[in-house]
Order: C-alpha cells, then structure tokens, then sequence
C-alpha cells in the first residue's frame, strides 16, 4: 500500500509525533495480547488516528487474526513516517493564515511535509525556514546583521 490515510491527513510535526508514539504503543500492545481487536486499536489510538488506522486496515485487507501480518503493517506505516519531511517556520509575530498558506506552497516538494510553526521577537521581522536540515533566513535581524 502506498497511501496512507493517517500519514496524509497528518499537518503538523506534532501530528507526526503523536501518531508515531501511538503505534508505537499499539505495536507493544498487540504483542501482550493475545488476539488483536478494535478495542485494542481504539484504545490505543487517539479518535482521529484510530478512524484513519482502521480506514487503512481495510483498505489494506489486513487480518486481524494475523499479528505477523498486523505488526508489518505498523511496521510499514512507521518506515513511511521516517521519510514525512519536517519543515519549522519561525516567524517574528504570529502569521496570518494567508501568509502560511504561501509560504507552505513555496515549499511543497516530493513527499510528505508537515510543519512546526514558532515565534521569535529576536528576528524582528520575516521568517526563519528550517528543512532538511538547512536553514533558510528571510528575517529582518540577518539584513541587518548584513549591513552592520
């Protein structure tokens, strides 16, 4: 399966974390239990994520009487979760939506991405861009810095 439902429905880094640290859970709940049902599942999960995990179940034909077949499926949304890529926007004062929708498809790449929005009065005006381990500075304190 290619597409997840709970992955691309995820928007922010939070996001990312809680479902990541939510299956991790389940994983380690359907190895004590000795059958595997949608109360473990429900359990487990938040509301939202369970709605997306169990939509990706059926999609993915996945037996629930199979725990090798349901912890590889757990397995495989994980990996995929490895590859979401991590943006940070930090910003001088809080954005307008306006202002992150363009900056989010100024962006948007291959893949995933979900976003860490901040605030930080010390840039006095722009924005910060953290991706893939880079930095991009479009703040008012890196032209000035420029010009001192």
């Amino acid at each position: 399966m290619e597409n997840f439902n709970c992955i691309n429905n995820l928007l922010t880094v939070s996001d990312l974390d809680q479902l990541r640290s939510e299956l991790g859970l389940l994983k380690d709940d359907v190895f004590t239990s000795k059958e595997i049902d949608i109360d473990t599942i429900v359990s487990s999960l938040t509301e939202d994520n369970a709605n997306m995990f169990l939509a990706d179940l059926n999609v993915g034909n996945v037996d629930l009487k199979s725990k090798d077949q349901f912890i590889s499926f757990i397995n495989e949304i994980l990996d995929k979760l490895e590859k979401v890529t991590k943006v940070s926007l930090i910003f001088a004062i809080r954005p307008t939506l306006s202002n992150i929708n363009k900056i989010q498809s100024m962006l948007q790449g291959e893949g995933k991405q979900v976003y860490e929005y901040k605030v930080d009065s010390n840039i006095y005006g722009g924005v910060v861009i953290m991706k893939d381990g880079l930095s991009y500075d479009y703040s008012i304190k890196s032209k000035v810095e420029e010009l001192i």
